[in-house]
């Protein structure tokens, strides 16, 4: 079930810097299909957050990825801050200044550049603002995304999140996508582009989590089946890739299960 609230989306899949996103990415080490867990299911462990009228999908996705690295792997429970993703994006994109959005590129060099804020020195203002605090900078450099790699297919989707690593990713969006159990899709471009995360994955499904509240989807998550993924990564319009907080990365696995549930 999805509420009726119209919110804003913000990829900027026009203006992202393939050269880069192609040219600095690394093979990442996976586990072979037969060793990958059943499962993976962050629902409940993260928490889902709002981007409202903001377009900041770029900065919400980014800071899910890295709760999933902090917490799902590091066991550290931390929030990060969604706006400092969005700006720090923006700056690196030359957008900052106005709610334009910002590119999956404009996210990985910001978070290689100046890290991740944890979210209490930060918090999400519910409107558009250009300025970072300064107390922001230094506690942010602690937390970076150092790698990320293409995924080229469903299954190098599973490999990647079966191994400890989210994806990242930007797609076409358009209403048809407003469900909490998405089986097909069909490339379309009069939607506006959007920036979300897979986090998870149980059977022929994907887990994705939205910032569009809990009111959307199934309590913010939803569920996408490999069908669907395999025909957005064959889209022209879409980016996806795993990302790291280590230079090297190697499969290891998540500690959801040993998570508190949140709430």
């Amino acid at each position: 079930m999805t509420d009726s609230i119209v919110r804003a989306k913000g990829w900027r899949n026009d203006l992202e810097d393939q050269s880069f996103l192609y040219g600095a990415a690394v093979k990442f080490s996976y586990l072979k299909a037969a060793e990958l867990p059943e499962k993976v299911d962050p629902r409940g462990k993260i928490g889902v957050k709002d981007q409202g009228q903001v377009g900041a999908c770029s900065g919400f996705s980014r800071s899910y990825c890295m709760e999933a690295l902090s917490n799902g792997i590091g066991g550290q429970g931390i929030s990060f801050s969604p706006m400092f993703c969005y700006l720090t994006g923006q700056k690196t994109d030359n957008l900052l200044g106005s709610d334009t959005g910002a590119t999956i590129s404009g996210g990985i060099k910001a978070s290689r550049q100046y890290g991740n804020c944890p979210d209490h020195l930060f918090p999400f203002p519910g409107r558009y603002v250009s300025t970072i605090p300064e107390t922001c900078w230094e506690p942010a450099e602690q937390f970076q995304l150092l790698a990320h790699s293409s995924v080229n297919s469903a299954e190098e989707c599973r490999q990647a999140i079966g191994s400890g690593y989210p994806i990242y990713l930007g797609i076409l969006w358009d209403q048809s996508m407003d469900t909490a159990v998405l089986d097909t899709y069909r490339v379309r471009n009069n939607g506006g582009g959007h920036a979300i995360c897979l986090l998870g994955y149980e059977g022929d499904y994907f887990y994705m989590l939205n910032s569009w509240s809990e009111k959307w989807g199934d309590r913010g998550w939803a569920k996408w089946h490999v069908r669907a993924v395999e025909a957005m990564i064959r889209s022209q319009y879409s980016e996806f890739f795993a990302v790291s907080e280590i230079e090297q990365p190697e499969p290891r696995q998540w500690n959801y299960e040993q998570m508190p549930l949140l709430g």
